[in-house]
Formats: C-alpha cells, structure tokens, sequence
C-alpha cells in the first residue's frame, strides 16, 4: 500500500503507465472499512498514528479576507 494518496491530488504525468482504475477500487474499498469499522481504521502514513491535539475553533483567528460575517462592522 505505498504511494497511496487523495485522488484530487495526483499530479498529472503522461508517461505515468500506474493503473487509476485499481488504484480507485483500493480508494474505495478502504472508505468502505472506514465506514464500517470507524473514522481512521485505515488511513494514509503521512497522517501520523495519533493526534494528541485537537482543533479548538473558539481560538481561531477571523477570516476577514474570505468570510463576508468575520468583517468587522462599524457604526457611525
């Protein structure tokens, strides 16, 4: 199982001869027993084994640049 990667972010090559049909039926069997055995009972080595952190979205910075409702507004 190496080389394994998201599909959307295999970068295109036209002497690439790797089969994309097997490939996509391992992507697939492998969300399959994700969803059936739990979140992350399979997953990608670049992931890492364990998270001992987890995203706390209370802390995060606003997105004034691309969330219209994180801009601040100003009352005269």
């Amino acid at each position: 199982m190496s080389e394994l990667v998201p599909s959307e972010q295999i970068q295109a090559n036209f002497f690439d001869r790797r089969d994309r049909e097997r490939a996509r039926k391992l992507m697939q069997t492998i969300d399959e027993i994700n969803l059936k055995m739990g979140k992350d009972a399979i997953k990608f080595a670049a992931e890492g084994m364990e998270q001992l952190w987890k995203l706390r979205s209370q802390y995060r910075s606003p997105k004034y640049t691309t969330c219209w409702d994180d801009l601040p507004m100003v009352k005269a």
